[in-house]
């Protein structure tokens, strides 16, 4: 809260209950949720890399920051949209996945699981902000997975993409 100059005012009375208020500053711009940005003509097609987020300021920020280095992002909000969407797309033209790992209909892990089922050396970026002790060990073990911390910023980020990146490229040359 404090990093986005927020605050929490929490109200309780006995047999009254509780109401907590979350405050925000006011945003200078906002972009409806139908109304994402695409991608530049040049880079439809290529560099695909699907968001799954359920938290549209994550999802929406993360979006806009991938179509501006170059991705062509496409953005769900839940495990249930992401499977629908993502049906008519060959997972092989996918270049990296950015994944929450706490969704409310779903694991993160759960699709990492089914992502790489289907195409094994898909780079795949973790991000979430809960303290996920077991769920940090398995992604140890994982190759072309990086774990990202929320809140993030975009060179943090961008640092993730690139190595999970670069080191598919990598091995797909024969270099590992």
């Amino acid at each position: 809260m404090r990093m986005h100059e927020g605050a929490i005012e929490l109200e309780s009375s006995p047999g009254a209950g509780t109401r907590f208020r979350f405050l925000f500053p006011a945003g200078t711009a906002s972009v409806p949720q139908t109304q994402r940005p695409q991608p530049p003509p040049s880079v439809v097609g290529e560099r695909r890399a699907p968001i799954i987020d359920d938290e549209p300021l994550v999802l929406d920020t993360t979006l806009r920051f991938l179509i501006t280095v170059g991705f062509h992002p496409i953005a769900f909000t839940s495990r249930g949209e992401f499977e629908v969407g993502l049906a008519g797309i060959d997972p092989s033209h996918l270049e990296v996945a950015v994944l929450d790992l706490t969704l409310p209909d779903g694991s993160g892990l759960e699709i990492l699981r089914e992502l790489r089922a289907r195409t094994p050396t898909l780079p795949i970026v973790l991000i979430s902000g809960f303290d996920l002790h077991g769920a940090l060990t398995e992604i140890d073990s994982l190759e072309r997975v990086e774990f990202v911390r929320k809140p993030f910023d975009q060179r943090t980020l961008l640092g993730a993409v690139e190595r999970v990146v670069e080191n598919t490229a990598t091995i797909s040359k024969g270099e590992a």
